[in-house]
């Protein structure tokens, strides 16, 4: 995976690209009774669940969108609590995902060192959105049979 110039994170692009990195629904899958049938509380048996890759950019979003916050006229702000739980839920994400690739470092300015690492290899992560594409689309049409049942 190659660095980009898009996805930055205050420009007038950046909510729209943020955004259409996530599937129909933020990924949120809706998982239970697998039965055809449509009775009127098959939807309250599902249970919404999250493939960590995609909390991990909704995370980067809620972050990226707390930083804009800051610059609000300099004023001292506290990060929200969904802040705080996103930069707890990465952390923890890189930790147990430890890459132990060595990066070759560029001095950006006095003791600043970035790595402009070109990740080579990477999951096919296009599977995992066509699958939460397809089980909320899935969970919309159960939705949508609940309410025509109803009336």
């Amino acid at each position: 995976m190659e660095n980009s110039v898009h996805f930055a994170y205050n420009t007038s692009l950046s909510d729209r690209e943020w955004e259409a990195t996530l599937p129909s629904g933020g990924g949120i899958l809706y998982l239970g009774s697998s039965s055809s049938s449509s009775s009127s509380d098959e939807a309250d048996t599902l249970e919404p669940y999250s493939i960590s890759m995609f909390h991990q950019i909704r995370c980067l979003n809620i972050i990226r969108k707390g930083l804009i916050k800051f610059e609000d006229g300099g004023r001292k702000q506290k990060p929200d609590e969904l802040v705080h739980h996103c930069m707890n839920y990465l952390r923890q994400m890189v930790l147990c995902r430890a890459d132990l690739r060595l990066e070759h470092g560029r001095h950006l300015r006095r003791g600043i060192v970035v790595s402009d690492i070109t990740h080579s290899t990477c999951r096919d992560w296009s599977a995992v959105y066509e699958a939460a594409e397809e089980n909320y689309r899935r969970y919309q049409r159960r939705l949508e049979d609940r309410s025509r049942d109803k009336s």
